[in-house]
């Protein structure tokens, strides 16, 4: 398994992942960074974070789906870090968007 590759939570795991004023991607990735006015979540584009780059057909062979990778990843929030590799939420959500182990 490689998060950078895979991209399920940024799928599936999560509808929203609010963030803090101290985490780092709230000063390092703003235009990533949305007020709800009571709380700051990371931006969303349609049904996955908008941070997850990837998955699209490549513009240079469009047969080819380009790899996912997350663009904020050394900034990502702390949910995020949290996340862990290969738990129960890890494989439900690689499931749910077809992939397997």
């Amino acid at each position: 398994l490689d998060c950078q590759t895979c991209g399920a939570c940024c799928r599936e795991a999560y509808q929203s992942v609010e963030v803090t004023a101290r985490d780092p991607v709230v000063k390092t990735q703003p235009a990533y960074v949305v007020d709800r006015t009571t709380y700051l979540e990371v931006l969303r584009d349609g049904d996955r974070c908008a941070a997850l780059h990837g998955g699209r057909p490549d513009p240079a062979d469009p047969s080819r789906i380009t790899t996912y990778r997350c663009v904020i990843y050394d900034d990502r929030p702390r949910t995020c870090r949290e996340f862990t590799l290969g738990s129960v939420h890890c494989l439900t959500a690689r499931r749910r968007v077809g992939l397997s182990l």
